[in-house]
């Protein structure tokens, strides 16, 4: 074989690996033979991400004193209670989140059907009624209703892979109300 065509040949094979090395970039993609949740070509964004997860007890944040008044009688009584104090009360967010209280207050409405708040005023003026039995109290606090959820605080990295995790907390204002009950 002379030089030439042995010179030919090579450039040939050459070509032929160029076209099919060029050609699986692009058609990896199609492949079912990558792990499920991993892009090694860095089609995800490196971003935080938070999902609720569980609802526990609300918690009522007292704005202004406890009233109570006893009842001495022998027969129930209606006993009426009005605020007497305003008062602000905020959310509180723990573990260190990474996400915005934005995006948790979202995460949480939507999972829990309830529209939270980064905080709420409780005015002057709102008033309740209890009904007391007879020899008992009659107790009520005026305040703020917070929600107490947790979630998962999750790092995403660019190959589509969880890189971090972590529970966050939060108690989020969500209604003004009184918090009452008998003694």
């Amino acid at each position: 074989m002379n030089t030439k065509k042995a010179a030919a040949a090579i450039l040939s094979i050459l070509l032929a690996l160029i076209v099919v090395l060029g050609g699986a970039t692009s058609a990896h993609a199609a492949t079912n033979s990558d792990p499920v949740g991993i892009d090694p070509y860095g089609l995800c964004s490196t971003t935080w991400t938070y999902t609720s997860t569980s609802r526990g007890t609300d918690q009522h944040s007292q704005v202004g004193p406890t009233q109570s008044n006893h009842n001495g009688t022998s027969s129930p009584a209606t006993d009426t209670f009005t605020a007497t104090a305003s008062g602000t009360v905020s959310a509180t967010i723990s573990g260190n989140a990474n996400v915005s209280a934005n995006v948790i207050f979202g995460s949480i409405s939507a999972s829990f059907g309830i529209s939270v708040q980064a905080s709420i005023t409780a005015s002057l003026g709102n008033s309740t009624q209890v009904i007391v039995p007879a020899g008992k109290t009659g107790n009520a606090a005026y305040g703020v209703w917070r929600a107490y959820t947790t979630g998962t605080e999750q790092l995403t990295n660019n190959a589509c892979v969880v890189t971090q995790s972590h529970s966050v907390t939060a108690y989020s204002p969500y209604k003004v109300g009184w918090n009452t009950w008998i003694s």
